[in-house]
């Protein structure tokens, strides 16, 4: 399989599949594209494919949206509007037919279908750049490690399944060769505890010599915190 090119497509791969008609091909429901996952179980080049191309048709990340200085919230959860779980997703509001998500979404979006299709969650990661020196003032970039049938690890970042976690951070906007080469991550079995884990790291930065860190404009959404 490859990814699907656009909607219909996709829809009818999930109608072949599923063997049963899908209610709405343009936003499909949450128990079918569970279903749909779970049915490529044992086919792990498949079930990425799947979700590169559901994750690409169906959303979009905000920084492309008509607003990119937007700040995403989720209608809520333990977390107090932090991403909890796939259904607060699909309650993002809609701009040409997909969902304006960030990477929060789209990390927790990964977990719950790849884990359906047989992978196994590892962790929640924050990519955190070599110039975050103070607590509260940096921007991070939120990715998701999950393990394959057969034992490999990937990270799903934004829209595309990564075969490395710094490949998952190569091609952020405002990501200088140098923020990728030294990023540092935080990690978590929630997002919560990865931002809690990156921000101590942060902090205890202060506590040693930054040499040449420089300043520079956060260009990936903020993540919020409590």
């Amino acid at each position: 399989m490859s990814v699907a090119r656009d909607k219909e497509e996709f829809a009818s791969r999930m109608r072949e599949a599923l063997g049963e008609r899908i209610t709405n091909p343009n936003n499909p429901s949450e128990a079918q594209v569970r279903r749909y996952f779970r049915s490529l179980r044992g086919r792990t080049q498949d079930a990425i494919d799947a979700y590169e191309g559901y994750a690409t048709l169906f959303f979009v990340h905000s920084q492309y949206s008509s607003n990119p200085d937007t700040v995403v919230t989720y209608p809520g959860g333990a977390g107090g509007g932090i991403c909890d779980n796939f259904r607060e997703v699909l309650a993002r509001r809609l701009e040409n037919g997909r969902h304006v998500i960030d990477c929060r979404g789209f990390a927790v979006m990964g977990v719950t279908l790849l884990t359906e299709a047989g992978f196994q969650f590892s962790r929640y990661m924050v990519a955190i750049p070599p110039t975050a020196t103070t607590t509260g003032e940096w921007t991070g970039h939120v990715i998701a490690e999950m393990i394959t049938p057969d034992g490999q690890r990937v990270y799903v970042g934004n829209n595309r399944v990564h075969q490395s976690a710094s490949s998952a951070v190569h091609n952020l906007a405002g990501w200088s060769p140098d923020d990728v080469a030294n990023v540092s991550y935080g990690s978590g079995d929630t997002i919560q505890e990865a931002t809690s884990n990156a921000d101590e790291i942060v902090a205890n930065r202060r506590q040693i010599p930054i040499g040449t860190l420089r300043a520079r404009q956060p260009f990936v959404p903020p993540l919020p915190r409590e």
